[in-house]
């Protein structure tokens, strides 16, 4: 009886504190693009998709980095150093499970002005498949996402 009580604290004790560090990361990719809006809505598209672009900015911050799309799906910004991407249309891009998860970002800022959309991508760092969450929001005639890996 006393090993399943400490088995039990230790599962209830793990289970808050993953809650507690993904409620931290929600928050800090939450914020990150709520900064971003302001900065686009003080400086200006231009000006804004530059310093979103820039990786030693004050848009990125370790493995959180702003994107910017377009409501045609065309990837205006990346703050994770993939220029290659920008100018790209990914509105199809699919996750290992066939979500498409650009044009539900695309959705969610175009009718909810903002809100949150889980999917699945290859972390850069563990080079495995795994849940991504990220926060978007409609700023004119674009959207600005932040994501953290759970």
């Amino acid at each position: 009886m006393k090993k399943i009580l400490i088995i039990t604290l230790f599962v209830l004790t793990a289970s808050s504190l993953l809650s507690a560090e993904l409620s931290q990361n929600a928050s800090k990719a939450r914020s990150m693009v709520r900064k971003a809006v302001e900065f686009y809505k003080a400086n200006g598209k231009d000006a804004a998709l530059k310093a979103f672009d820039d990786t030693k900015g004050i848009f990125r911050s370790g493995e959180y980095y702003v994107f910017v799309f377009d409501f045609d799906g065309l990837c205006l910004a990346r703050g994770d150093g993939n220029s290659t991407l920008i100018g790209v249309n990914m509105i199809d891009m699919q996750d290992p499970d066939g979500k498409h998860y650009i044009k539900e970002m695309l959705e969610t800022a175009r009718d909810k002005n903002s809100g949150w959309v889980d999917y699945k991508r290859s972390n850069p760092k563990t080079k495995k498949i795994e849940n991504k969450s990220s926060y978007v929001e409609k700023v004119d005639n674009i959207w600005i996402g932040c994501g953290f890996y759970k």
